[in-house]
């Protein structure tokens, strides 16, 4: 039984919580809501327990978010991180379209695959 082993992966994460796992439909929804699919093995991590903190994402929380929320979902800023150029960042002269950038981005991303957070900034396609 994998749960074993990873319970045991689990105990030596230093995280502040680690909650109860997601149950299969909360999986489905967020994979569902933002265009992926978590491999096998992340199913099964994210299924025993949660791991809340020290960069962990609360996938039950943004499985619930909706767009009228004033919270902005983790997979939006991580993609608004790595879309803003880095020259747009040190000039003052240089205007930027966030939204067109973050579209162009977003685009790219389903057309090749996409990444999906983890921890922290740590993706995997």
């Amino acid at each position: 039984d994998p749960s074993d082993i990873i319970r045991k992966v689990q105990a030596f994460i230093r995280c502040d919580d680690i909650q109860q796992g997601l149950t299969i439909k909360e999986l489905n929804e967020v994979e569902q809501k933002y265009g992926f699919r978590f491999p096998p093995d992340v199913r099964d991590f994210l299924q025993v327990g949660l791991p809340l903190g020290c960069g962990w994402h609360d996938w039950r929380r943004l499985g619930k978010l909706t767009l009228s929320d004033d919270t902005e979902d983790t997979v939006s800023q991580i993609q608004k991180l790595h879309c803003i150029p880095w020259r747009v960042r040190y000039s003052k002269d240089r205007q930027w379209d966030e939204n067109e950038s973050l579209d162009k981005a977003q685009d790219l991303a389903r057309r090749v695959y996409p990444l999906i957070p983890l921890c922290q900034h740590r993706c995997i396609p």
